[in-house]
């Protein structure tokens, strides 16, 4: 009985799991320079740092956000569902300032996940483009391997 309660629930999961316009997972930031990984917090999206490109300084000393404490692992995004299906609204944080944004986000057809931080209206922020991480992440948060899909189409120029 057990058996069939933990297949039936197997299945009903699968449907998510494989959703591709869901945005859990690992990204890597527009400038490639840190990866956030988006889970399931509830019924809405977290994400949070888990690799740098230089997650220490030249000293040697570990990245910290405005308040002092590590960026590697500050969770920075939280998003519920919009009403547009497949797009989440919330906020993103700035680790270096504290600034808190307004956002939406949504995985687009070429598999990359756009961001739009803004403030009072979309209209008055700016978009940037993620795309999917499947390198590793060492546990001093250092990046293992940091080479970026390019999912982006662009025409291929003829001489």
């Amino acid at each position: 009985m057990r058996l069939r309660l933990i297949l039936a629930f197997s299945l009903l999961a699968l449907p998510a799991l494989a959703d591709p316009r869901s945005p859990q997972g690992r990204w890597w930031t527009q400038e490639h320079d840190g990866v956030i990984n988006i889970i399931a917090c509830g019924d809405a999206l977290c994400g949070r740092i888990v690799g740098q490109m230089s997650p220490k300084d030249a000293q040697g000393k570990r990245s910290v956000d405005i308040h002092g404490q590590p960026e590697c692992g500050l969770t920075i995004l939280h998003g519920k569902p919009a009403a547009d299906p497949g797009h989440w609204s919330g906020t993103i944080t700035n680790p270096k300032d504290g600034h808190d944004w307004a956002s939406e986000f949504w995985v687009g057809a070429d598999g990359n996940l756009s961001l739009r931080g803004y403030l009072v209206v979309p209209t008055l922020g700016s978009t940037q483009v993620w795309t999917k991480f499947t390198g590793r992440v060492e546990a001093d948060c250092s990046i293992a391997s940091s080479r970026p899909i390019n999912r982006s189409r662009s025409p291929t120029s003829r001489p």
